[in-house]
């Protein structure tokens, strides 16, 4: 496989362990952002805040004030259901777009530089391992103990 189709299938899949070093240089509004961003346009149906709160696991409160932050920045709008006026659904914009391509393209960037720093071979075994690691944490459940 490419390299350039390495990094996208690494961008794309929201849940690479690799994503953590880069994500870990944002602050909360920024990475929660993304996803937000990422999940919107990757939608095919509405989208209502309650949806975003589950599918990224925050809490209702946190995911409205994060939808402030983002409809103040313009890059998402609100607009009310036709079919149930309580509920709000949530829309990514044109700015949105741009935002969420601008920062893919700084992933791919410094998922590259991490790849020409340290070789695709060790990259691999990294990211192969990795995934094992996180497989057998979930089939274990070693992070539900305390739900």
């Amino acid at each position: 496989m490419s390299r350039k189709k390495k990094i996208n299938q690494i961008i794309e899949n929201n849940n690479s362990n690799a994503l953590f070093a880069f994500f870990d240089k944002l602050d909360a509004t920024r990475r929660g952002a993304y996803f937000v961003l990422d999940y919107l346009i990757k939608s095919t149906k509405e989208i209502f805040s309650i949806d975003l709160s589950k599918a990224l696991k925050v809490s209702t409160a946190r995911m409205t004030k994060l939808l402030k932050t983002m409809e103040k920045k313009k890059l998402i709008i609100k607009t009310k259901s036709v079919l149930d006026a309580r509920k709000i659904i949530i829309s990514i914009t044109e700015k949105g777009k741009e935002t969420l391509i601008s920062f893919k393209n700084a992933m791919a960037d410094f998922l590259n530089s991490i790849i020409e720093e340290i070789g695709e071979e060790k990259f691999d075994e990294f990211m192969n391992t990795s995934l094992n690691i996180q497989k057998t944490i979930d089939k274990k459940k070693l992070l539900n103990l305390f739900d």
